[in-house]
């Protein structure tokens, strides 16, 4: 991994602790003097349902946020796994930099979905490649810049080219958890689905999960006489599957909040490449 893509995935990482454990302290800060709600925003319209907080037993605290050495991956199977998505975001971290002159401190890692590529244009219409074995093991990432959303396939090898962003909807991958903050809030989403729909938790399937700077504390919720504070809020926006239907939720780093395609708003360069209703 080069020097440059390292100490970008370092800032990143540490950013983001950062963010998520001060959101979660002024959050805890605010418990104790008022109920357990995300408060609501003028900066976002249209109206949609307000933000419910998980019962108590289940929300995290600060102390669940990780310090930066525990981001690092342990010796198993998994973590090979991250040593090579690591090494393929360097890459890729690279390629921005030094091909489409990206500032690396604009760069965010959005999603990494798994897939088996098996033709030639690797799931990217136009797109051929000849050289490579097929089915080929690999990755599809969404990165993003302050003005544009950048989306990479590429195999175990650490080959890759860039899809047009038009495209990231065409195919269905698994995603990947990276980010255990990511995982809880995944975890509690799906509980929640699964109380929902009165259906186990097992049967409920990850579809996507997006990292999000929210530009409030609403988490792209807001409701009608809301009146948030504009905060950047670290959140993600986690699409599950239970049977035919699909819930899209909504977090910060301690609540998860049900939205309809209908509701949800979604910030900036995410709503563009993301349609939505």
């Amino acid at each position: 991994m080069s020097d440059r893509g390292a100490k970008i995935i370092r800032w990143v990482m540490l950013w983001l602790v950062c963010l998520f454990a001060l959101t979660a302290c002024d959050n805890a800060q605010k418990a104790r003097t008022q109920p357990q709600t995300i408060s609501p925003t003028r900066t976002l319209v249209p109206p949609t349902a307000t933000p419910t907080p998980l019962p108590a037993g289940e929300t995290p605290t600060p102390t669940d946020l990780p310090s930066p050495a525990s981001l690092r991956p342990a010796a198993t199977e998994a973590a090979s796994m991250e040593g090579r998505i690591q090494t393929l975001i360097d890459r890729l971290v690279d390629d921005l930099v030094t091909e489409h002159d990206a500032d690396p401190d604009d760069i965010r890692l959005l999603s990494v979905e798994a897939f088996v590529w098996r033709d030639s244009s690797w799931g990217c219409p136009g797109h051929i490649d000849d050289q490579s074995e097929l089915p080929a093991a690999g990755y599809r990432f969404a990165l993003s810049t302050e003005r544009r959303v950048f989306v990479y396939h590429t195999n175990y090898q650490a080959k890759y080219f860039l899809c047009p962003a038009d495209e990231w909807l065409a195919l269905e991958g698994r995603p990947v958890v990276i980010d255990p903050i990511a995982q809880a809030m995944v975890d509690f989403s799906k509980s929640d689905a699964a109380k929902r729909r009165d259906v186990p938790e097992n049967s409920i399937e990850l579809v996507s999960l997006l990292t999000i700077i929210w530009p409030d504390a609403s988490v792209g919720c807001p409701k009608p006489e809301g009146d948030y504070e504009s905060n950047l809020t670290p959140g993600y926006r986690i699409v599950l599957r239970a049977g035919d239907e699909r819930l899209i939720y909504h977090t910060n780093a301690r609540d998860v909040v049900l939205c309809t395609p209908e509701e949800e708003i979604l910030p900036g360069i995410i709503r563009q490449a993301l349609p939505t209703p």
